[in-house]
């Protein structure tokens, strides 16, 4: 398994604690470095090699907002940075988003919440809280192999079928179809089918 580097940054050090054992539950080899700043923050990044994870609280001593996101990635535009705030507003997490988030996790969210959240970042994709996703009117961001697979349950395709289709193991069909879940937040394929049109997303 690939090691990773993650960095926290948060000023509360529960939440650090509660996003490290989400990160090793996903990455369990994840190599994890704290920040309780922006300043530490961007301290912090310039040892580590790009394409790291980040997961950045917009709520610290030293940042505004909004602004602490477009700061980080202003300076370290190759990383992965998803949100993690304690504000659940449309407007910050459409906000967030169009300033190029990887995903935006709210602080409200349960331990599996945010273990399937951080599932659907490092799979290269883009998490978006299911009870804001209407109002923000943006689609999770899939990857390829992730779309094709969307597509293909859309068709009626068992796991077996898609695996099939696309030349792949039946257990990697399976892990594709759980993050297409996760990615929507919902639990079948029903459910994803309709989450998929209601966003517009072309599963075609």
């Amino acid at each position: 398994m690939v090691t990773v580097d993650v960095l926290v940054v948060d000023d509360h050090p529960l939440i650090h604690e509660t996003l490290g054992m989400a990160v090793h539950a996903v990455l369990p080899k994840a190599r994890i470095s704290d920040a309780f700043s922006l300043a530490g923050a961007l301290e912090a990044a310039r040892s580590l090699p790009d394409g790291a994870l980040v997961l950045l609280d917009l709520g610290l001593p030293d940042g505004n907002g909004i602004e602490v996101l477009r700061t980080f990635l202003k300076a370290f535009p190759n990383m992965r940075v998803a949100v993690v705030s304690a504000t659940e507003a449309s407007v910050l997490v459409a906000a967030a988003l169009k300033a190029g988030a990887a995903g935006y996790i709210p602080k409200t969210s349960t331990p599996d919440m945010i273990v399937a959240a951080l599932g659907v970042i490092v799979a290269g994709g883009t998490y978006i809280p299911k009870q804001v996703m209407p109002e923000v009117g943006i689609a999770p961001v899939f990857t390829a192999r992730q779309l094709e697979v969307l597509q293909l349950l859309a068709k009626g395709a068992s796991n077996r079928d898609v695996a099939r289709t696309l030349g792949i193991a039946d257990s990697t069909a399976k892990q594709h179809t759980h993050a297409v879940f996760q990615a929507l937040n919902v639990t079948s394929r029903s459910q994803a089918i309709v989450a998929a049109m209601r966003l517009g997303i072309d599963l075609s």
